[in-house]
C-alpha cells in the first residue's frame, strides 16, 4: 500500500500574557502566533504543570491574514472572563483540517490578580474624612485623591498597609478617590474605579454666609 505522509501543525508561539505576568481586569486576553494555514487551536488553562485538572478549555478559530496573494502567519487569540485570583498555566496546540492536533506549545504561567477595590462612600465628620475599601490579604494600597477624574495633580498620594485612610477634612468641593494594590514583591496593579464624593460646606458656615453677604451693605 502507498504510504501517505503528512505533517502535523507546528506548536504555536505564545505572545500574551508574557511569562509570569500579573493580569487584572474584568476580562483576560490571550494571544499567540500560528503558522500560515493554521485555522483552529486548542487552548486549555490549568493550575498544575501536567494540565491534569483543567480550569478552562476552548476551541479557537483563527481568521487568516494575507499579503497580496500569499497567506501569512497570523496572531490568534481569545478573551475570557477573568479567572479567580491565583497562578495559572496555559498552552496552545494547532489543529489541522483532518482534526489532528500538533505539538503543544511550552506551558506559560501568569497570575490573575483581583481587581483593585473601589472605596466605599466616605464618612465625613466635622474634622475628619474616613475612607475604607475591601481588604486583599498581603497587599499594600496606594490611594490617590484629586479634584479631577484624570488625577493629573493628586491632592493626596499615599501608600498604606491597611484598607483604610483617615485624613483631616478637606476644603468643601467635589473630589475623586481611587485605589491601587501593590504585591509584596512591589508589583503594582492597575488603579480601580474612581469614586466621586463631595465635601459639603460646614453647617456653621452655611449659617454665617447670608450674614457675611449683608456686611458690605451694612457698612455702606
Amino acid at each position: 500500500k502507498p504510504l501517505v505522509q503528512h505533517l502535523l501543525p507546528a506548536a504555536p508561539s505564545l505572545v500574551a500574557p508574557p511569562p509570569a505576568a500579573a493580569v487584572s481586569g474584568p476580562r483576560t486576553s490571550f494571544n499567540w502566533s500560528g503558522a500560515a494555514g493554521d485555522r483552529q487551536y486548542r487552548f486549555p488553562i490549568a493550575r498544575d504543570p501536567g494540565f491534569a485538572g483543567l480550569v478552562a478549555e476552548h476551541e479557537v478559530v483563527a481568521k487568516p491574514e494575507a499579503v497580496g496573494a500569499r497567506e501569512v502567519a497570523a496572531t490568534a487569540g481569545i478573551e475570557i472572563d477573568a479567572m479567580q485570583p491565583g497562578r495559572y498555566l496555559w498552552r496552545v496546540a494547532a489543529v489541522n483540517a483532518r482534526g489532528e492536533a500538533g505539538d503543544w506549545s511550552a506551558p506559560q504561567s501568569y497570575t490573575q490578580r483581583a481587581d483593585a477595590p473601589t472605596p466605599a462612600a466616605p464618612i465625613i465628620t466635622a474634622h475628619e474624612l474616613q475612607l475604607r475599601w475591601d481588604a486583599q490579604p498581603g497587599e499594600k494600597y496606594r490611594v490617590q485623591i484629586a479634584r479631577d477624574q484624570r488625577f493629573d495633580r493628586p491632592r493626596l498620594d499615599r501608600t498604606l498597609d491597611v484598607p483604610m485612610l483617615s485624613i483631616a477634612r478637606p476644603h468643601p468641593g467635589n473630589y475623586y478617590v481611587r485605589v491601587q494594590t501593590i504585591d509584596p514583591d512591589g508589583t503594582a496593579g492597575a488603579f480601580g474605579a474612581a469614586r466621586q464624593f463631595e465635601v459639603p460646606v460646614p453647617r456653621w458656615l452655611r449659617i454665617l454666609m447670608p450674614i457675611l453677604a449683608l456686611l458690605p451693605l451694612v457698612a455702606g
